[in-house]
């Protein structure tokens, strides 16, 4: 189903949201820090990566969260890190064909990790204030 409000989005490249955000991608040289960002910037590993999206949450969406043993709804992990229930639907996504990469500003996907052996890595960033 086509949703107006999805764009891809390149590496590097940035996508601005309807709601005056923006989500940027840009590939990072060296190796990877070990520290943790804070969830408004991440880094994922980019090794076969290709086409990526933004859109947002839509019913029955799935989420395998960075360490999960599986995969549970997306509005689940929303509550659960005490997003209201009413905002839920206006959280991005990033997505890598039908795989949810990262729930914006909240968490990445187990599979996108960075590891020891990640020889590529991205750096995904939610810029900017919604609009009412």
């Amino acid at each position: 189903v086509f949703d107006e409000r999805e764009r891809a989005i390149a590496i590097p490249g940035s996508v601005q949201l309807d709601d005056g955000r923006s989500i940027h991608a840009e590939p990072i040289a060296g190796t990877a820090t070990g520290t943790s960002a804070p969830p408004i910037s991440v880094e994922i590993d980019a090794d076969g990566l290709t086409d990526l999206r933004v859109r947002f949450v839509r019913p029955g969406d799935r989420f395998r969260a960075l360490g999960a043993p599986g995969h549970k709804p997306v509005r689940r992990c929303l509550g659960e890190k005490g997003i209201p229930r009413e905002e839920r639907g206006n959280v991005p996504l990033v997505l890598q064909g039908d795989e949810i990469v990262w729930i914006a500003g909240v968490e990445i996907a187990d599979s996108v990790r960075v590891r020891p052996t990640t020889t590529r890595r991205v750096r995904l960033s939610l810029g900017g204030v919604r609009g009412s």
